[in-house]
């Protein structure tokens, strides 16, 4: 485990590195590392910041880092909840090929017209 641990940090390290030359690639690893407490502390902000540049980039395989983030702010895991940016995201992927982003996207567009129903339910009562 030990041995493990010693590759996880110099993988980091040498990623880390590399941030400065804008290589998406890295900003994905290592906001994997932040977002998952992997060598680092946890911390989903500064993985949301990393992920957000490599969409903004369109490399590194950009449309699976948008669902990341459409999960990320889908879930209560990482405290960021924020359903517009999660389907905003889950658009970004869907509309450059990652079809399972749509199952997503309908989800929140049946909320949508289930909420509205009840609103207008609601104002015919009153």
């Amino acid at each position: 485990m030990e041995i493990m641990l010693k590759k996880w940090k110099k993988a980091f390290e040498l990623y880390n590195e590399t941030l400065n030359n804008g290589d998406a690639t890295s900003y994905f690893i290592v906001g994997e590392y932040y977002l998952e407490g992997k060598i680092v502390k946890k911390n989903a902000d500064k993985a949301i910041e990393l992920f957000k540049y490599v969409v903004e980039k369109k490399e590194h395989e950009f449309e699976k880092v948008a669902f990341k983030l459409g999960e990320i702010y889908e879930n209560d895991k990482y405290g960021k909840i924020n359903e517009k940016l999660s389907k905003m995201y889950y658009k970004i992927a869907y509309d450059n090929g990652m079809k399972v982003a749509q199952s997503k996207i309908n989800e929140y567009e049946e909320n949508e017209e289930e909420e509205n129903w009840f609103l207008w339910l609601y104002l015919l009562i009153i």
